[in-house]
């Protein structure tokens, strides 16, 4: 029953907030990953967005079906490509970066920075592309171990993952072509919209610091610290210094 006069009810605070998700390494080749995703509520998420830094499947048909699916549970959906998402049978990594993107186009998934939010308080959320290499590395290998020295003798990236001429994952070359491709395809550029309140959230698969990574002695196989971060991501944050960083790659659940 209505009261003449009366003032409208303000609309509850929290119906206007919008949360911000994260998660990485959810490899729904795996098919209990998969439907994982597919039970996720329809309707609690509705309002928010969704970090997914990466590793999702090498197979776009699994990869479209994963982001579409989150993208009908989330209002904004955020996503970069990592290592798994780059293996490939036939045309180079690089080629599949560029058809990822183009797939995350047509889904209206992001793959550059964008603001979230409510008109008045919100915050920029932003991917930034980026590849392991050895260098990154700076701690000695361990010794009297039994275990491959190299990342190439144990992890399927240096088999699976292929790039152009010129371009390789024994030194810094692969690394440095994917950063370049932030540029390229101007990722970061919607921050020059970014006034100098809001706060910013960077994300990336690979580790940025390796600070990040727990000690070689502590790792199951020690080499894989070689296969990790990137120097070249490093600077990125570096120069945007965001208010918090999100990584994936290592399957560790912790933060710091």
């Amino acid at each position: 029953m209505g009261v003449r006069g009366a003032k409208p009810m303000a609309e509850p605070a929290f119906e206007s907030v919008v949360r911000l998700w994260c998660v990485s390494d959810i490899h729904t080749d795996i098919k209990e990953n998969l439907q994982w995703v597919k039970r996720l509520s329809d309707t609690e998420y509705l309002n928010d967005a969704l970090i997914v830094a990466g590793d999702v499947s090498d197979s776009m048909d699994t990869l479209e079906l994963t982001l579409a699916t989150l993208k009908r549970k989330y209002a904004d959906v955020f996503f970069v490509p990592g290592n798994h998402d780059l293996w490939t049978d036939d045309v180079d990594s690089i080629s599949k970066l560029h058809q990822i993107v183009a797939l995350c186009q047509r889904l209206q998934i992001h793959t550059a920075a964008r603001r979230i939010g409510t008109e008045k308080q919100g915050c920029w959320v932003c991917p930034i592309l980026s590849w392991h290499h050895q260098s990154w590395d700076p701690e000695p290998d361990l010794q009297g171990w039994d275990l491959p020295s190299e990342p190439a003798q144990c992890m399927v990236d240096f088999e699976r993952c292929r790039f152009p001429p010129g371009v390789s994952m024994f030194d810094e070359s692969a690394a440095r072509k994917v950063d370049t491709l932030n540029d390229r395809l101007e990722v970061l550029a919607p921050l020059a919209d970014r006034k100098d309140d809001e706060p910013l959230v960077t994300f990336s698969h690979f580790l940025p610091y390796i600070d990040l990574l727990l000690e070689k002695r502590f790792l199951m196989i020690p080499c894989l610290a070689k296969a990790s971060g990137s120097d070249f991501l490093q600077k990125r944050l570096e120069s945007l210094k965001p208010a918090v960083h999100i990584f994936g790659h290592t399957h560790f659940g912790w933060d710091t």
